[in-house]
């Protein structure tokens, strides 16, 4: 199988699939308005819906929207109630995928996922090329709303690259080229955390496939590059912002806390800080998020909404690991799911991209789909 995989032979409900994962690489209307659309056709089209919500973990998600509408409505956060109902339709969404997806569709998906990063690559190139003169720091987005989520786009299709060429999906050539376009892009960025988010993710998929050796020389290469940035700050010229990006991130934290224990049950609803109106002192700008995913579940969701939430999600990770250990392949899809989920995990210690609409999207077509081709794949040997 190479990147000539051809597409031609998909059925309606992979078209759909397909298209959804490209609108996550294109602006972010173009994704919104797929979105509805794929969740429209799940809802209407005759059988899809009761076969998407046919799942143990639904049944946590949907107590949890429910605690989230119902908070959101005390409180009078109304944008936090479209996204709850948004949430629950990124949950049909993954079920949906989980159910249609095969092994080999899934490794359509991730080609066509990395020949849409170079699509995105390619606007962000422009972009820097038209504005990096105007600012001191120019830090490129392309059509993304931030940089940081065009940063988490580039780790995933450097991950399903990687994955990709390891498992013999795709051409090394092919692999390689994608992979150094997505790494300038993501230097392009100036994200800190992502990088930190996606050595974490790769080390874990060699880990997982048991290429030991690869692993130290990745650490070898990372020792180099701490060194090189030591003596050669102005490589990375966020780095000079560095000690301001932690006191802010302190303050949030500081402030966070204080909101929490203003609501500790049931907190109020999606997007608390800003339903809130949480600035931070050195920006003064209005917080979306609390940039820690903990944090943003205890203010937005309390402690009785977060466990509904934590108990679906542990569900979904020992489907996950039920999936890897069946498959009984060390170059299977969960081997690059695992390394996605724990990457993204990494990430929202201190960044939440997955709250915005393509970087979520995008996570929970692969982690779903992933799960879903490993468990029909393990049931077939």
């Amino acid at each position: 199988m190479d990147s000539k995989l051809s597409f031609k032979n998909c059925n309606w409900d992979e078209k759909i699939l397909l298209f959804a994962l490209c609108s996550c690489f294109l602006p972010y209307y173009i994704t919104i308005l797929t979105f509805a659309f794929v969740l429209g056709y799940i809802i209407f089209k005759k059988g899809k819906f009761l076969s998407t919500i046919k799942n143990l973990q639904n049944i946590f998600f949907g107590i949890f929207v429910v605690i989230t509408i119902y908070t959101a409505l005390v409180f009078d956060n109304w944008l936090g109630i479209v996204i709850s109902v948004t949430f629950f339709g990124i949950v049909l969404i993954m079920n949906f995928s989980s159910i249609i997806c095969t092994n080999e569709f899934y490794i359509k998906l991730l080609i066509m996922l990395t020949r849409m990063s170079v699509l995105l690559s390619f606007a962000a190139f422009t972009e820097t090329l038209i504005y990096s003169g105007i600012t001191k720091i120019f830090r490129a987005n392309a059509y993304c709303m931030n940089p940081n989520y065009l940063a988490g786009l580039m780790m995933v299709s450097i991950l399903a690259s990687a994955y990709l060429e390891m498992s013999r999906n795709a051409s090394r050539i092919y692999c390689f080229t994608v992979a150094i376009i997505n790494f300038v892009t993501l230097y392009l960025t100036g994200s800190m955390s992502t990088w930190v988010a996606l050595f974490i993710g790769f080390s874990i998929m060699l880990l997982v496939m048991r290429h030991h050796i690869t692993i130290g020389i990745i650490f070898m290469l990372c020792a180099i590059a701490i060194l090189v940035l030591f003596n050669s700050p102005q490589l990375f010229p966020r780095l000079e912002e560095a000690d301001a990006t932690i006191i802010i991130r302190f303050d949030i934290i500081e402030k966070v806390i204080e909101c929490i224990k203003e609501a500790p049950f049931f907190g109020r609803g999606f997007l608390s800080c800003w339903h809130l109106n949480i600035i931070t002192e050195m920006t003064n700008n209005r917080l979306w998020h609390a940039h820690n995913l903990l944090l943003e579940c205890l203010v937005s969701f309390g402690i009785i909404g977060t466990i509904p939430l934590s108990v679906a999600f542990i569900i979904l990770f020992k489907k996950l690991s039920i999936a890897h250990r069946k498959s009984n392949d060390l170059f299977g899809v969960t081997s690059f799911v695992i390394a996605l989920v724990i990457g993204a995990l990494a990430h929202s210690m201190v960044d939440l991209t997955l709250m915005w609409i393509q970087n979520g999207l995008l996570a929970v077509i692969l982690v779903g789909g992933g799960i879903g081709s490993a468990l029909k794949l393990s049931n077939k040997k």
